[in-house]
């Protein structure tokens, strides 16, 4: 008898065209969601999806996706809306919280306005092992897609001692959000990131200094910074600043350069008010250490 049956199936097609798209994409976190976000623009583009008919909506951090997410369903009504967003563990059960909330209240958004949403939200114990999770799109050819060529070129131009602070960063700012073991963070972090020797070797050392001198470093900014308590201050921007005055002391560049390097590194990882706000605290810094 159950042979026999024959119900009508329902299937979604991979046919994007003619559609409208919204995304929700978090800051926080950026040089993991930056990439989530590219290949959500590249599985669209390959699904048939218009640029046109797609709308990007960035927000600070993944605590504000789930809210964007339902204006921009109520307000433009598109046909699914993608979320976005990065939640790394630290020492505490923090990030549990706001992992399950974020995540409950993009569903709440979606059964309120009965737009589907597609959550790419990761949350792991450390940057190192969030990145196998990034876009596909990264680990292709560059020639496969325009995004790929650019990020291609500009990796051609880029030099291996600024990839190196990259790498630095990245394992400054998840110290800075568990206090691990320096020698833990770097053990994992190198089992997914790949980089010729010299440049692991100057991530290494730039990391291990930085960290050494935290403490310090983190004394001499809370003096300059004006009106901002050091707890206030971004964890990125909270860490660009120990490696760049880590550098200072250290003379691992010159000043000019060092300077120049934490800029670039706040404008491809942090806020737009983070470079003139890093250059001011960088300059009253250098006067400092000048001094003594």
């Amino acid at each position: 008898m159950a042979d026999k049956l024959k119900p009508k199936a329902i299937e979604g097609g991979l046919n994007a065209a003619g559609l409208r798209f919204g995304i929700v994409a978090s800051r926080f976190n950026s040089f993991i969601t930056d990439r989530l976000l590219a290949g959500a623009l590249d599985a669209l583009s390959r699904a048939g999806a218009d640029e046109s008919q797609i709308e990007l909506v960035r927000v600070p951090g993944s605590f504000e996706v789930p809210v964007a997410a339902k204006k921009l369903a109520e307000s433009r009504r598109p046909d699914a809306i993608i979320c976005i967003g990065c939640i790394l563990r630290g020492e505490t059960s923090h990030y549990e919280l706001v992992a399950n909330e974020v995540a409950r209240g993009v569903q709440l958004a979606q059964m309120d306005t009965g737009v589907p949403r597609s959550k790419w939200r990761v949350s792991r114990a450390s940057c190192a092992p969030a990145r196998p999770r990034q876009s596909r799109s990264h680990r292709r050819p560059a020639h496969r897609n325009r995004l790929n060529r650019k990020r291609a070129r500009g990796a051609d131009s880029m030099t291996l001692r600024r990839k190196s602070r990259e790498f630095a960063l990245q394992m400054l700012f998840e110290w800075d959000l568990g206090r691990q073991r320096p020698a833990q963070i770097e053990k994992h972090f190198w089992k997914s990131a790949r980089a010729a020797e010299s440049t692991r070797k100057f991530a290494s050392q730039l990391f291990e200094g930085a960290q050494a001198q935290a403490e310090a470093n983190d004394k001499l900014v809370a003096k300059l910074s004006q009106n901002w308590r050091l707890e206030r201050i971004a964890a990125i921007d909270r860490n660009i600043l120990r490696l760049a005055i880590y550098e200072l002391r250290s003379g691992t560049a010159p000043v000019k350069v060092v300077i120049d390097e934490a800029i670039e590194l706040a404008k491809k990882f942090s806020s737009e008010e983070a470079p003139a706000f890093l250059n001011g605290v960088l300059d009253a810094a250098l006067r400092k250490i000048e001094e003594k």
